[in-house]
């Protein structure tokens, strides 16, 4: 006869990072909380395009994923903040 045995509750370990990690980490949380910061003016110029954020700018928007990729060939990707950006629903009519 088989007998069941109950798993033991897996155990999760707390993430410490290491202090390359830690400063590539705080460097896109900086650049996360300054890019949606911006004003909705600034925003909606990347309507439909797919953001990359560097050390707190634009360095790349593209309408697609594939073409943002080869547009950040370069860049230190463990800073990278990549948005991907929806149609605005703001509409802005002239004064």
């Amino acid at each position: 006869m088989n007998t069941l045995k109950i798993a033991s509750r897996p155990k999760v370990r707390k993430f410490v990072p290491s202090p390359e990690q830690a400063v590539a980490m705080e460097s896109v949380r900086r650049s996360s909380e300054w890019f949606h910061a911006l004003p909705v003016t600034e925003l909606a110029k990347y309507a439909g395009q797919n953001v990359a954020v560097l050390e707190c700018r634009v360095v790349a928007a593209t309408p697609t994923l594939a073409e943002l990729i080869t547009k950040i060939e370069g860049c230190d990707r463990s800073r990278l903040y990549i948005v991907p950006q929806r149609r605005s629903r703001i509409r802005f009519r002239p004064a």
